[in-house]
């Protein structure tokens, strides 16, 4: 029997790891989260789920899938992955085949007061919300980039929440772009935003608008937008689109481009016996990690003519990615809006003014410790990448934060 390991239990790890089982292959699902669904369909207890979440979790509980929740993938060395799992020892796991499905994380861009107390990511709030954190009575601004703009608004509104401002920093002729585009390639998701927006409304949606501060002492009060605006709130939920986690792709040895990990048409990565599914090939939404992620599944298994019959899916659906970054790039006014004393590594308390002097995160590394904190860099790369166009440092093992113990007498397979 055919031995499939998936990294990451959202919504590709959760359709690769159905396809798999059902196939008859043996898989065991890796996810640092304590339940599957990944951050997009991540719900507490008492949340309404929707019907396509339910429908794939039934699929993922009867497929027969074995779990290992709290366990973070640190190291790859051929077929072996070494993973450190909450109060319990590392381990070595062999595989056979190996699907990533690792998503993404949001992108932060700084600006003065990003650091203050209840500024957050977009996502971040979503998160919140479904983990049972209260926004009733607060006045949220929501402000960055892209559709999830729309949803995080909607789902806060529905939570209780004052919707005070909406910002979107696209110009409306990106808008009008996207809205268009959408109708053709996913038009249920048009109806989807009227739905959410109705429950923001009448809080004021600006297009070609943006974050230039947040202004308060002990935590967040007012926030100061482009066009000298200020509105007073309580939570800021700022991001700036996502970023791709392909740190154990990089780490694996896979090809990478444009910050996202190559692959065939069968989801297959450069390395014999790794494939890769969702964010991590391209941000492309929610109904295109799925498709990707059943072809990685039935790819696993040899089932290339099952696969084959999803790929056309997969390219109309490819469409609507397309649209997204064309629409949704970011605009180079937002460079300039961090200023000397404005904190850029926030595990190392590194300003801008520290890091501009340099010329590569190499340097910044050795002079800053910029990236080597907690996050090891999948906060702050991402921003010295956009703002001064340095590539990221080279990956490295640990991927994660773990116990010496953890590492001490672990064979190289």
């Amino acid at each position: 029997m055919k031995k499939v390991i998936v990294v990451g239990s959202g919504p590709a790890g959760m359709a690769s790891a159905y396809c798999a089982a059902k196939a008859g292959a043996e898989v065991l699902v890796l996810d640092e989260n304590s339940r599957p669904g990944g951050q997009v369909w991540k719900y507490g207890p008492d949340a309404a789920v929707p019907k396509q979440v339910k429908k794939w979790q039934h699929r993922f509980s009867q497929a027969g899938v074995a779990c290992r929740f709290g366990c973070t993938v640190v190291d790859i060395v051929d077929k072996t992955l070494l993973i450190s799992c909450e109060n319990q020892p590392s381990e070595l796991i062999v595989f056979d085949t190996l699907i990533l499905a690792c998503g993404a994380r949001e992108l932060f861009l700084p600006f003065p007061g990003w650091t203050l107390p209840n500024v957050m990511g977009v996502g971040g709030a979503i998160a919140l919300l479904k983990a049972g954190w209260s926004f009733h009575n607060q006045r949220v601004v929501v402000t960055g980039s892209g559709p999830l703009l729309f949803t995080a608004a909607g789902e806060l509104a529905k939570a209780g929440a004052k919707i005070v401002a909406i910002a979107e920093q696209a110009p409306m002729r990106s808008l009008i772009k996207f809205a268009v585009g959408t109708s053709l390639y996913q038009p249920g998701k048009l109806i989807e935003g009227a739905n959410y927006g109705r429950h923001w409304l009448p809080a004021p949606y600006r297009m070609g608008t943006w974050i230039s501060q947040a202004k308060g002492n002990q935590q967040l009060r007012e926030v100061v937008f482009n066009n000298g605006t200020v509105t007073p709130c309580d939570v800021l939920a700022c991001a700036y689109g996502l970023v791709a986690n392909t740190e154990l792709a990089v780490l694996a040895g896979c090809r990478q481009s444009h910050g996202r990990t190559d692959i065939d048409q069968f989801q297959r990565t450069s390395v014999d016996g790794i494939l890769c599914a969702g964010e991590m090939t391209g941000i492309g939404g929610m109904d295109l990690s799925v498709t990707e992620g059943q072809i990685a599944g039935l790819a696993a298994v040899d089932d290339l003519e099952g696969a084959q019959a999803l790929i056309r899916r997969r390219q109309w659906q490819m469409k609507f990615a397309d649209l997204l970054t064309s629409c949704f790039s970011l605009r180079e006014e937002l460079k300039q809006l961090p200023q000397d004393d404005t904190i850029i590594c926030r595990c190392e308390d590194v300003t801008y003014g520290q890091l501009k002097a340099l010329y590569d995160q190499v340097s910044a590394k050795m002079y800053t410790r910029s990236g080597m904190g907690a996050c090891q860099g999948r906060v702050c790369s991402p921003q010295m990448k956009y703002l001064f166009g340095w590539n990221a440092n080279r990956v490295r093992p640990p991927l994660f934060p773990v116990r010496v113990g953890d590492l001490v007498g672990k064979d190289d397979a």
